[in-house]
């Protein structure tokens, strides 16, 4: 079956559909197995075991115009509901940044750190580029927030940083 790698709030999650049956699927997100039921389409049958067979999207309900309710048919046997999926296990936090003070340059969102600009010792002006950090697919320059000596890197090129997180510090 095919992976597919999600971003849901800044949560990375590997998902695989393992098997589709009368609108039940049975899918794998970071290791953990799930019993998910769709709703709103009407969707083939798929097994793991099978040819993998190619998926089309399914559309959003929300984006297409609701069906109007037909003449009340009798309702289908009780169908024993699909045990609730538990929510998937977030990744590992970050470790908690230190509250930054008045020299401190912190990262405006999270992103990978591309390149360190300064080194500890060296002096800066305002508005100096410190740091390069991709987010959201763009670089980014970040800035000393002050003239002053860079009194501590607190970051290394390739880490992953949260907003807020601190990455240099400036001194007087």
């Amino acid at each position: 079956m095919k992976k597919y790698e999600l971003l849901i709030n800044g949560n990375k999650y590997e998902v695989q559909i393992q098997a589709l049956n009368d609108g039940v699927a049975t899918v794998q997100v970071n290791g953990s197995i799930y019993r998910v039921e769709v709703l709103g389409e009407k969707v083939e049958n798929i097994s793991s075991q099978a040819a993998a067979p190619t998926l089309a999207p399914v559309p959003t309900p929300a984006l297409r115009p609701a069906p109007q309710p037909a003449a009340p048919k009798p309702s289908p046997a009780p169908r024993a509901a699909p045990a609730p999926a538990p929510a998937p296990s977030p990744a590992p936090a970050a470790p908690s940044a230190p509250k930054a003070g008045p020299g401190d340059v912190t990262a405006p969102m999270p992103g990978l750190i591309l390149e360190l600009k300064v080194d500890e010792g060296d002096v800066v002006n305002s508005g100096d580029v410190v740091v390069r950090m991709e987010a959201m697919k763009m670089e980014n320059d970040i800035l000393a927030v002050r003239d002053g000596v860079v009194s501590k890197v607190h970051v290394q090129q390739g880490a992953e940083v949260q907003s807020g997180q601190v990455l240099v510090t400036i001194g007087d």
